[in-house]
């Protein structure tokens, strides 16, 4: 009946197993430093924080890859597109400036151009 409901299920369950693990590992490390920090007893919590923050990474890098799904490669897939056609418009713009059209300019040298000129004639003809 759960895994009817959106939100709800194995998917749900196991990114709650990684919230848990993840929120026992800061609470045990943030007890620790305050431990040592009160009672400068130098207790040894370095290295087994080590240790146990590499099975955090290796349990969030399983579970990241446990949640690949359709939606997420459509998702990956649609932007990797769009930086695809960021770089083809990047490439419009060289080749513009190695023409040396008068629409590409450096926004250092934008001040009063003859581009500007004749773009701010034109709006006040307009209107």
């Amino acid at each position: 009946m759960t895994a009817e409901r959106p939100g709800f299920g194995l998917a749900a369950l196991k990114r709650l197993e990684f919230r848990t693990h993840l929120l026992v590992f800061a609470a045990v490390a943030g007890i620790g430093f305050f431990c040592n920090l009160a009672f400068g007893a130098g207790l040894p919590i370095f290295w087994p924080l080590a240790v146990w923050s590499v099975g955090l990474a290796v349990h969030f890098f399983v579970h990241s890859c446990r949640n690949v799904d359709e939606d997420w490669v459509d998702y990956k897939a649609e932007e990797l597109r769009m930086r695809s056609y960021d770089f083809d418009h990047i490439r419009d713009i060289r080749a513009r400036i190695d023409d040396e059209d008068p629409t590409v300019v450096h926004h250092a040298e934008r001040g009063e151009t003859e581009f500007n000129r004749a773009n701010r004639k034109r709006d006040e003809t307009e209107t």
